[in-house]
């Protein structure tokens, strides 16, 4: 069933006239009189009819194979992306080596405060803000500390690696 109010019902209608929009969204009606001749008026309507049957025609076929969010489970709507799996294997990965690296002695490069922050930021995966507040400092003091830390880590990598 197609919508009579659709550019092709309006225009399959009227076989005495083209229907069409304008720029400013008004809708149009030519007759055979805006045409040099009848068979150019006939040969723009058969083309229009055709035209519009198609475009009705691919709309209905779009909307009969789309789903709508609201249909789907909760937990397939919200199925992570690949990106958001790819960015979790490389964090699991990243830490995994930091907390390699710490066991295997480049503690003994850092301070036991930096040791301890990066452990809770980079293998328990804390964010600076919760260590802040289980230290009682600031959140820039936990950055610093852990970004001071991370660049002897690098070194520690760089020279021994």
């Amino acid at each position: 069933m197609y919508n009579k109010r659709s550019l092709y019902a309006l225009n399959k209608n009227d076989p005495d006239g083209i229907i069409s929009i304008d720029a400013y969204g008004n809708i149009i009606r030519q007759t055979a009189a805006d045409f040099a001749s009848e068979t150019e008026f006939r040969k723009i309507k058969e083309w229009s009819d055709e035209n519009y049957r198609l475009m009705d025609n691919g709309d209905s076929s779009y909307n009969k194979h789309k789903v709508s969010l609201d249909r789907l489970p909760e937990d397939m709507a919200a199925a992570p992306s690949i990106e958001e799996d790819m960015e979790t294997v490389w964090l699991e990965q990243e830490r995994e080596t930091i907390r390699l690296l710490l066991l295997q002695g480049v503690n003994l490069k850092l301070s036991p405060s930096q040791r301890r922050r990066l452990w809770l930021f980079a293998v328990d995966g804390l964010k600076e803000e919760q260590i802040a507040a289980a230290e009682n400092v600031t959140q820039q003091a936990i950055s610093k500390s852990i970004k001071a830390a991370g660049k002897i880590v690098a070194k520690y990598i760089v020279n021994n690696l």
